[in-house]
């Protein structure tokens, strides 16, 4: 499998002219570790963590609160431009690269994701949960000889494109593996109805020979009407 097999491509980012506030913002709101950071189309050139952040806020007088005024400071140290923060150059890989590959920089530069890159351009993020869910989705059988040869990055496309359009609250941590025509669901739903109703959209889908689900059925509290 490759990164194109795994990546997440709602990735969120930051250019590097905003200020540290406004990436902490990012940060929080996308639920994300780090970010990658880009010129205004969309090039990167560096990253910015959870880490990056906590350090600099470290380096200022402690912690500061998003919700009332700060000292001056921490006023200054928000209103940095990332550029001036983030770690450069970001270490990236391309869509073809292999998920051996991605593990091993991962391990080796103690990274929690790695930016996937097209001519330089962001395209997805494979983070080390990306590549446990691909662990765990591969099959080691060898696809039928008579098999239809499938285009498993378009199934995955077409598949998280079908789940979605019914509707329904979806978890941070849905996404979709598709191997040789196999398909894996991940995420949390709110009810076994709702499990069957994913399940079913996704065998429906051209080119699916099999849908395995390894979703997590419990109530998403504080997701009523949530739609992604």
């Amino acid at each position: 499998m490759q990164a194109r097999d795994v990546m997440s491509t709602d990735v969120a980012t930051v250019e590097g002219q905003a200020t540290l506030l406004d990436a902490v913002k990012v940060l929080i709101n996308a639920g994300a570790t780090a970010l990658p950071v880009v010129e205004s189309d969309g090039v990167l050139i560096g990253m910015l963590s959870e880490f990056d952040v906590i350090l600099r806020v470290l380096e200022g007088e402690g912690v500061f609160d998003l919700q009332t005024a700060p000292s001056s400071a921490n006023a200054r140290t928000l209103g940095l431009p990332v550029k001036s923060l983030m770690t450069s150059p970001a270490i990236s890989v391309d869509e073809d690269t292999g998920l051996k590959a991605i593990a091993d920089l991962m391990v080796k530069h103690r990274l929690r994701c790695v930016p996937v890159v097209r001519n330089r351009t962001v395209v997805g993020l494979v983070s080390r949960v990306d590549l446990v869910k691909a662990l765990l989705s591969r099959s080691d059988a060898a696809p039928p000889a008579a098999a239809k040869k499938v285009d498993d990055d378009q199934l995955r496309t077409d598949v998280i494109a079908a789940i979605r359009r019914l509707g329904l609250p979806l978890s941070g941590g849905f996404d979709v593996v598709a191997r040789h025509g196999i398909v894996h669901l991940w995420g949390q739903v709110q009810g076994e109805e709702d499990h069957r109703r994913y399940q079913a959209a996704a065998a429906k889908i051209d080119g699916v020979t099999d849908v395995a689900s390894h979703m997590q059925v419990r109530a998403l509290r504080g997701l009523t009407g949530v739609r992604r």
